[in-house]
């Protein structure tokens, strides 16, 4: 708003519009997140006999206002299925070397009567 300094006397032009408006952040303030999209399925929890494996969606964009937002482990944000369900062999035979350490602890702390026991 622009003040009128001097009005017109005398058969003067009026003055130029003394107040402009103009419309902004016409769009409501309260919206909903944004999703990412599904996340890879994660492993399965077991080798066999039933496991679960699950993926879920993070948040893109947040909430504004009082928009809205799914809950972490909501079915729109987590998803899990069942896997690996066939049974776990019984016949399991190793083929394989195994490499086994053993490690002892000689410092101070283990005195003589500790070394009786090893």
């Amino acid at each position: 708003v622009r003040p009128v300094a001097t009005y017109p006397q005398y058969g003067g032009a009026e003055c130029d519009v003394t107040k402009q408006e103009e419309t902004c952040n016409a769009l409501g303030c309260d919206r909903p997140c944004t999703l990412n999209d599904w996340g890879p399925w994660r492993q399965c929890t077991r080798a066999c006999e039933g496991g679960i494996k699950w993926r879920s969606r993070s948040v893109k964009v947040p909430a504004t206002g009082a928009g809205k937002c799914a809950r972490t482990f909501s079915k729109a944000r987590y998803e899990k299925q069942a896997c690996n369900q066939g049974q776990c062999p019984t016949d399991v035979m190793c083929i394989a070397k195994m490499d086994l350490v053993v490690a002892l602890d000689s410092s101070g702390s283990m005195g003589e009567d500790g070394w009786k026991g090893v």
